[in-house]
């Protein structure tokens, strides 16, 4: 089963909405895990990559409509969520447009979910403390907006979204952890973390991998430091804990 078979499978419980689901840096894609901020030009590139690389949808012309948002977004820095630069994340559902502070964008994108029969749209956002993904949902659905709300609102609907969350992100770590997505690691050193926490050596993950035995160390030092890990044991249980193996 594919990953978006896998997905499809999954939404198909909730048959009242149609399910987008991005997972973004529980810090927001405004910093670094170090904490840097980056650039105003840099931030609509990475939101768009995590869209279109990692974004998982239920419907295909939903997901159509995210993608051609999240490129409206990134010409309009300034209209960005403030969850995606700051990450500053609610608590729960939040009800109304997608997108605010841009009066065109907000008209587009509610014409194209209109194009695509829906009539009401939330966020949710789903967050474990075990690792340092978000996992954001859109949902979108032909109920009316009270319907959707009070759909929404039931224990099982909500504990669902973060059970996908949950499942998705520990599954398929390549394709849904925005750390991996966002080039904070390269695909390099996370191969280099796989084949240490097997319990290789330096040697023997060199010939595995076509590189240097310095190399396979630069690689070993650089998540490291990334993670705060002070000896390989650490780093391995550092590394699961952020769900890079």
């Amino acid at each position: 089963m594919s990953i978006l078979s896998d997905f499809r499978d999954k939404a198909e419980v909730l048959d009242f909405c149609d399910l987008a689901y991005v997972p973004m840096p529980k810090q927001g894609n405004g910093y670094t895990r170090e904490g840097k901020r980056r650039t105003d030009r840099q931030i609509p590139k990475l939101i768009q990559k995590c869209v279109v690389d990692g974004g998982l949808c239920s419907n295909k012309k939903l997901y159509e409509n995210v993608v051609k948002s999240t490129m409206l977004v990134s010409k309009y820095p300034d209209v960005l969520l403030a969850f995606e630069l700051e990450g500053r994340w609610p608590d729960s559902a939040r009800f109304g447009a997608v997108h605010r502070g841009h009066e065109d964008l907000t008209r587009k994108i509610d014409k194209w979910f209109q194009e695509a029969g829906y009539i009401s749209s939330c966020e949710y956002y789903s967050h474990k403390l075990i690792d340092e993904s978000m996992g954001f949902f859109w949902i979108h659905s032909t109920l009316p907006e009270g319907e959707l709300k009070e759909k929404m609102s039931q224990n099982w609907v909500l504990q669902h979204l973060d059970l996908i969350h949950y499942y998705f992100s520990s599954k398929y770590p390549d394709r849904t952890n925005p750390h991996l997505l966002n080039g904070f690691f390269k695909r390099k050193t996370i191969q280099v973390l796989k084949l240490t926490a097997q319990g290789l050596s330096s040697k023997e993950i060199s010939e595995h991998l076509y590189i240097t035995p310095r190399g396979v160390n630069y690689h070993v030092d650089r998540a490291k430091e990334k993670l705060g890990a002070t000896n390989k044991a650490e780093l391995i249980s550092l590394a699961k804990k952020h769900l890079l193996l």
